[in-house]
């Protein structure tokens, strides 16, 4: 197989190697060619250890000269010893959401039963969780492609330590998240050291004691932070936090005090089975609605006897659920005492 590598002409934003133009993989697909044309079973193995083991391949399939992994969810964790033992690919491309390379991956030895063929990598994103002792890429002779803007990042973080890796810009830089209040923007950027790309957003898996100043005044981001799986203390107090906020599916544990003294008219959660603390929202006055998605009931984390609504400041204010499961709120013990202002979620009209 011809390597031909190279920028197209007059789109500095798209990278094609042997003509195929890597701008437009989606964010669950990975892409590699092969020496012979034939699969390669190695590059569609994505469980094991620390990784999204609920992860499942929809397709392995040959389209236009290039084999594409499709996955059911955004690739964002790249296991340990991956692609160590594919002998026939010359070229893969990881979609922009990866955050994490796994111990020994994208190329650990040339030798003729590991991956002796492979190139070139092709990166959307760089990469921010690897093991320094294990890193990828040990094999070598590799020309690795990395967002324009990364070089320094990736040079930093000594991802590559084999000096005959060669590192090359392209494309655009990574997309960055607007996160509209100075604020907010400036404290992520401390407590994760670094700017908010979309990549940095998805390394975050807790957002506990974030934020306790007034200066908050808005963070509706929060529904970007797809990874975050507990929240304690996270906006507390927030004297002057505003509007609405969305709490993502990943989040199970909403721990004490997550959203104390605030200006928040909305909260929503979008996740199946939560678990919450007593007080979790407290003295949020403004408060005018609550929605949970969860179809049964989420439970509390303590063993007290105070209900979902202590202390939160107003008794206007509504819950809204699945349709379905209005009867089960109103006869569970943490929520029955709301009543009828547990109301169908056919019924927000915000």
């Amino acid at each position: 197989m011809n390597r031909r590598t190279f920028m197209m002409k007059n789109r500095l934003d798209q990278l094609c190697v042997d003509g195929v133009n890597y701008s437009v993989q989606p964010d669950n697909e990975i892409w590699y060619t092969t020496i012979d044309n034939n699969k390669s079973d190695a590059a569609a193995i994505l469980t094991g250890y620390g990784v999204d083991n609920d992860i499942k391949i929809l397709e392995h399939v040959f389209e236009n000269g290039i084999w594409k992994v499709k996955a059911d969810r955004p690739i964002v964790y790249i296991p340990g010893n991956y692609i160590r033992t594919a002998t026939n690919i010359v070229s893969i491309s990881l979609p922009g959401r990866v955050i994490r390379l796994g111990p020994w991956s994208m190329g650990n030895s040339r030798h003729i039963q590991e991956t002796p063929n492979l190139r070139t990598v092709i990166l959307s994103s760089v990469p921010k969780l690897f093991h320094s002792d294990f890193p990828p890429f040990q094999m070598g002779d590799l020309d690795i492609y990395i967002p324009k803007e990364g070089l320094e990042e990736f040079t930093s973080k000594e991802i590559s330590k084999n000096p005959s890796n060669r590192v090359h810009e392209w494309g655009n830089p990574e997309p960055q998240l607007n996160i509209v209040d100075p604020y907010a923007r400036q404290t992520l950027e401390r407590l994760y050291n670094g700017k908010m790309s979309m990549a940095n957003v998805l390394r975050i898996t807790t957002l506990n004691s974030t934020f306790s100043s007034p200066q908050l005044r808005t963070f509706e981001e929060l529904k970007y932070f797809t990874n975050v799986t507990s929240m304690y203390r996270t906006f507390s107090p927030c004297i002057n936090l505003g509007g609405t906020i969305t709490v993502p599916a990943r989040v199970k544990s909403v721990s004490v005090v997550c959203f104390f003294q605030t200006q928040l008219e909305g909260i929503e959660f979008l996740a199946q089975d939560f678990k919450w603390s007593a007080m979790c929202i407290r003295q949020c006055k403004n408060l005018r609605w609550v929605k949970i998605h969860s179809v049964e009931p989420p439970q509390k984390i303590d063993t007290n006897q105070l209900k979902f609504d202590f202390d939160i400041g107003n008794d206007t204010w509504k819950l809204y659920v699945p349709d379905a499961s209005v009867e089960k709120y109103k006869s569970d013990n943490n929520f029955s005492n709301l009543g009828e202002r547990i109301r169908p979620m056919s019924e927000f009209k915000e």
